[in-house]
């Protein structure tokens, strides 16, 4: 007998992946929060990913590779494959982990390279939103609240961060967007505020930096 807003345990059925992006063609997707099992990650900590990436490699053969650092009597390596050229394995120690992530391996004899790098939840992921900051005006100083805020870098993707030096700007206020293709955010998008329309204008700052990443996800 109160509101949502007041009760510690919500209901499942108020818990819904959250729409964005509406406004783009073909580039909407539902959203999600990461909420990672805490007991999962320090189970995962000695875990790494390794991933082949010149010439090929098969699971007995990264086994064996390790098998010269500790032998089978005192490690079981096992190596499993979850995708091309992407194996997970156990590793005797979390520390163990972090040290071979510094370096590009290899085999005697072959010409591959492979590496290694901490399991992250993401490992089964099949993409990667690209994130940009976002000079977006049209909306009303007075209307200025951080979830309309939020609401309003909705329309384009999902809103990760706002600069709130910006807030009260008088021609825009910055927000960091994440987005399937940060390049196809359009100029404007239409929505009410209330019983009202607007157009609220997107543009994208462009970075090195950023460009890099996006990349990188793409």
């Amino acid at each position: 007998n109160h509101t949502t807003l007041d009760c510690k345990r919500e209901p499942f059925w108020n818990v819904g992946p959250e729409l964005c992006a509406a406004q783009v063609m073909n580039q909407s997707f539902f959203y999600i929060d990461v909420n990672i099992d805490p007991k999962a990650v320090r189970e995962k900590a000695s875990t790494a990913i390794i991933t082949v990436r010149k010439g090929e490699l098969s699971a007995k053969q990264i086994e064996n590779e390790f098998k010269t650092v500790v032998s089978s009597e005192h490690w079981k390596w096992i190596a499993r494959k979850i995708a091309d050229n992407k194996f997970s394995m156990r590793f005797p120690s979390a520390k163990m982990v972090l040290e071979y992530s510094k370096f590009d391996l290899g085999v005697k004899g072959l010409d591959v390279q492979f590496s290694v790098e901490p399991w992250t939840s993401a490992v089964s992921a099949k993409g990667q939103l690209q994130q940009a900051w976002f000079k977006v005006g049209g909306i009303p100083v007075y209307q200025r609240g951080l979830r309309t805020i939020a609401k309003i870098g909705g329309l384009v993707g999902k809103t990760m961060q706002i600069d709130e030096s910006t807030r009260f700007n008088r021609d825009f206020v910055r927000i960091k967007i994440a987005c399937r293709n940060v390049e196809l955010v359009p100029p404007s998008a239409e929505c009410n505020l209330g019983m009202y329309i607007y157009d609220f204008l997107f543009e994208r700052e462009v970075s090195q930096d950023d460009d890099m990443l996006n990349h990188e996800a793409a």
